[in-house]
Parts: structure tokens; sequence; C-alpha cells
């Protein structure tokens, strides 16, 4: 290796003898050195978890004229309760296997769920829709650590079923595309973004305000985010050029078909505020496309938030509620994440 190369020398060893290392005699210290800057301690990591709200819950209005009977009225109402009373143990209910309505509730079989549809993902959905025995078998083993080997058969015609049944991906739009069928996609797309002194008061009134008709929901508590903004998307795909966000929600909302309406699903999505999760994630979008997308533009390349209600795949809206918040609504946003605010308007 030396040969040739006038940086490398070789030299023996040195012999062996009793010396030691000895440490030299520190140079004489000066005086402590004194910040000239105030410490700040506010800066921190949040996601939209660490919101917190209070006031009204389920009374939303988000699209009038929709309730036709007074039956379908209490079929929403229901629908409200059923949404807030979700077991959050995820013990197995005594419902039999036979039809996925019945398949437990809460946090644990959401989890289960969304940790199903991210491995077909993986897998491609297309690959599963076509080799169900691989979905089956993944499925009985996943099963059978969980004490639901009895629920195999009933989530492998609910998974095929969701995976292929087509989805309208903006509303009053007649195109339908399914999971199968979708060719550019990512599963639990990562964003960080920096929060400059964000007020979490403003940021929701403009959310209230630019949404779902203004209706009701509960309000978001006073605070602000300041350091980064943190999360994570089920899924984003590009389907003709423009791109979503999509969301898995296993919420209950009846123990029928027919309770998954865009009223029954509009009112889950105010109760829960969903809606200020969709925007920060099309938010999240809107900055990626901006950093990597020649000639970006909000209303061609943005299609919107999905938010698919996996328990209402049979229904008309096969569990699929949309939204697409106005440009205005996304580029305010965008300035209140860089530190700029309205006049005379305080941080809360």
């Amino acid at each position: 290796m030396a040969d040739g190369e006038p940086a490398i020398q070789v030299t023996p060893l040195p012999e062996p003898s009793d010396s030691g290392y000895q440490q030299p005699a520190p140079d004489t210290l000066g005086p402590a050195l004194v910040s000239e800057r105030e410490a700040r301690e506010d800066w921190w990591i949040a996601s939209y978890s660490a919101i917190e709200y209070s006031g009204l819950s389920g009374t939303g209005v988000v699209f009038r004229g929709e309730v036709e009977d007074a039956e379908t009225q209490n079929l929403l109402e229901e629908s409200a309760q059923d949404v807030g009373a979700e077991s959050m143990t995820g013990a197995p209910e005594p419902a039999l296997p036979d039809d996925h309505h019945g398949f437990p509730k809460g946090a644990g079989p959401g989890t289960f769920l969304h940790d199903v549809l991210e491995w077909c993902c993986q897998q491609g959905f297309r690959t599963i829709a076509d080799n169900p025995a691989l979905l089956r078998d993944y499925l009985s083993r996943r099963c059978s650590t969980r004490g639901w080997s009895d629920w195999a058969e009933a989530l492998e015609l609910w998974v095929l079923g969701l995976i292929q049944q087509p989805l309208v991906l903006q509303r009053g739009q007649p195109e339908q595309v399914s999971l199968a069928e979708l060719g550019q996609l990512r599963p639990e797309l990562e964003f960080w973004f920096e929060s400059r002194n964000v007020s979490i008061g403003r940021l929701d009134k403009l959310v209230q305000a630019h949404t779902l008709n203004g209706a009701d929901r509960p309000r978001a508590e006073a605070g602000r985010f300041n350091g980064m903004l943190k999360g994570f998307i089920d899924l984003v795909f590009e389907h003709n050029g423009q791109y979503y966000v999509l969301d898995y929600k296993s919420n209950a909302l009846g123990d029928t078909d027919s309770a998954y309406t865009d009223q029954a699903m509009g009112e889950a999505i105010l109760d829960k505020r969903y809606d200020l999760q969709y925007v920060l994630y099309l938010l999240a979008l809107h900055r990626l496309l901006s950093a990597r997308l020649p000639d970006y533009d909000y209303d061609q390349h943005v299609g919107g938030a999905v938010y698919l209600f996996l328990r209402g795949y049979r229904a008309s809206t096969a569990g699929a509620f949309t939204d697409k918040p106005p440009r205005a609504l996304i580029e305010q946003l965008d300035a209140l994440f860089d530190g700029e605010t309205a006049a005379g308007e305080a941080m809360a």
C-alpha cells in the first residue's frame, strides 16, 4: 500500500518501555462566560394530539337539508352517541364474527385495523386483491396472537372488500377509484415543520371559519405551538395529477351500513375535531409539494382529504368523507406557522 504513495510511511513499532502517559498541566482558566441572550425553554416538539378542546360537541350541522325524515334523524342522534361510547379496552365483544359491524371497538382494534391496512399497502393493494391467500395467512397469524382467530375469515372479506371498493375522492365529482387501483401512494408519511409561536386559538378560528360550512364544533383551548410540529399521515397518494391525504378511521357510527351517511360522518368529524387534523395534514402536503413539485399550484395539484370510515365501506358513501379546504386557508396557515399574526392580535 505504501509503494508509490508518499503520504504513507512504514516505520517499525517502538520498543516497549516503562514510561507512561502524563497529562499536561491545564492552562489557567479565566472566569466563566456569561450568556448575553435570554435563555428560552419554550421550544418543543408537538403534534395534533396535543390540542385540547372544550365547548360544543356533536351538534354541528355539516350539510343542511340532508336529514329527510324522523328515522334518519334518530339514526344520526344514535350515531353521535356511538362515537363517544367507543371502548378503550380493546377487549373482544360478545358478537358473532359473521359481519364486520360486530368487530371489537376501541383503540386496540383500531390500531390493529390500521396495521393491517399499512401492511396491505406495503405489499401493494392490487397484489393483495389479486392474491387473497397472502392476506389470509397474514390475518391468521395476527388474529391468533390477539385471541381473534374466529374473526380471521370475516376480516379477510372486510379488507378485500374495502380495498376494492370504489371511493369518491372529491365531493360532487362522479369519478371514483379504489385503493387497489392507485399507482402512486406512500403509507405512513412522516412530516416535520417549524412552528413559530403559533396561536392555537387563531389556528382554530381560521379552520372553523373555512371548513364544513362553519358548523359548530368543540373549541380548541388557548395555547401555542413553538418549535416543531410533527405527525404521520396514514396514506398519501396521487391520482390524475392531484395529491390526497387519506386517514383510516375505525369509529363505529352504528350497527348497519346505512349509518354511514355524509351527515353522520360529518358529525363524527366535527365531534372529534378531525377537521383540524386533516387541515394540518394538508398543510404538510402543501409544504412538501411546494418544495418538490415544479410549477406547484394548490388548486391544481391538491385533491384534498379523504377520511375513510372503515366500518362503512359497504354504505352508499363507501365510508369516505372528503373535503378540500380553500386555498386561502392553507396560505393563511402557512404564514401563521412562519410566525406571522394578524395586526394587533396577542399570542394565545
